[in-house]
């Protein structure tokens, strides 16, 4: 009866204090493969006709993340890394879910890792990860003990909204436009206004930052596990350029990810555990980022394959949660 244990049995619940999801394109033919049955993969066919799946690569900082019961103040902060496909499962009412199914898992905490190996199979290996916000650049770096899941990326987050990276397959497709001109600012704002007009004239990664300032009355504060900068609540949404939640690609938008559902195949009952994920104002906008390294994709069955960088999303300082796993059939009848 292990495998019961590992559906996902406990709700949770967390605070992302940063989300960043790099989307890659790759042929139907490697990724299909690779999704047990029932799952279905979520494609996009461009407008030169080649039709691509996608695998999105996610680096988030949780904070106070713990059993949804719990108050925050007893939750874990941590950085998760995670590599996983879009898919799609169809439902006996004619619904259609769209979700992720998960390849790997990375994680600094010890305890994260065993537990979430013990309570989910969404794979957890143990990295040494760091993430840092320096003004307005995100950098996450991760070095896994096996060499499989290596990780570099710098995202320039007051590039936002980004153009799509080049050779991206949703280039084609038009931007949707603002329906709101960007918060203007002023001097003393966390973010200079001096440096972010200098900024948006130089390369999205010149070396050099405008700094971030607190003015939400507390200070930052480096947790030295993480590496990673966490402000209060004020603090991160004002140390980057304020969101626009209408622009975008159209069809980029629609895997800019996390989505709705998380899918696992449980092969003691052939069935699929399907935990639905809830949160506060979600929006993700593309930002301009630089991979120097990415060893998931180079192998294994990626290996000899050419994956695309099609889009990269940023979202900041938002309540997030999980329901408790539900087991479907095939089908995607309730079990």
């Amino acid at each position: 009866m292990l495998h019961a244990i590992r559906r996902h049995p406990l709700p949770m619940r967390t605070r992302f204090g940063h989300s960043l999801v790099l989307t890659y394109a790759l042929p139907p033919a490697v990724l299909e493969p690779l999704l047990p049955a029932g799952l279905t993969l979520d494609t996009y066919t461009a407008p030169n006709g080649t039709t691509h799946g996608f695998v999105a690569v996610g680096i988030v900082s949780t904070l106070g993340l713990r059993p949804a019961p719990l108050p925050a103040g007893l939750g874990l902060d941590a950085v998760l890394t995670g590599y996983r496909i879009f898919t799609r499962f169809p439902t006996p009412a004619g619904k259609t879910m769209r979700g992720l199914y998960i390849l790997r898992s990375d994680t600094h905490r010890p305890a994260l890792a065993a537990v979430g190996n013990l309570l989910t199979r969404y794979r957890y290996h143990l990295a040494r990860v760091r993430l840092t916000l320096d003004g307005t650049t995100l950098t996450a770096t991760v070095d896994s003990r096996d060499g499989g899941a290596d990780l570099t990326v710098i995202a320039d987050l007051a590039s936002r909204p980004a153009p799509l990276p080049p050779g991206s397959p949703f280039d084609a497709e038009p931007p949707i436009p603002r329906t709101s001109p960007p918060t203007p600012r002023t001097p003393g704002s966390p973010v200079d206004a001096g440096s972010m007009s200098a900024a948006s004239s130089r390369s999205p990664f010149d070396a050099a930052s405008a700094s971030v300032r607190i003015r939400s009355g507390g200070s930052a504060r480096r947790d030295s596990l993480l590496g990673t900068v966490h402000h209060p609540r004020k603090s991160i949404s004002e140390s980057v350029t304020s969101p626009s939640p209408s622009v975008g690609a159209g069809a980029a938008r629609r895997f800019a990810g996390p989505l709705p559902y998380t899918f696992d195949h449980e092969a003691a009952t052939n069935s699929i555990i399907v935990v639905k994920a809830h949160r506060s104002a979600w929006t993700p906008e593309p930002v301009a980022v630089r991979v120097t390294r990415q060893t998931f994709l180079e192998r294994g069955p990626f290996t000899g394959t050419e994956p695309i960088l099609a889009q990269a999303f940023h979202v900041a300082d938002l309540d997030y949660g999980w329901h408790r796993g539900v087991r479907r059939g095939l089908d995607g009848s309730v079990q």
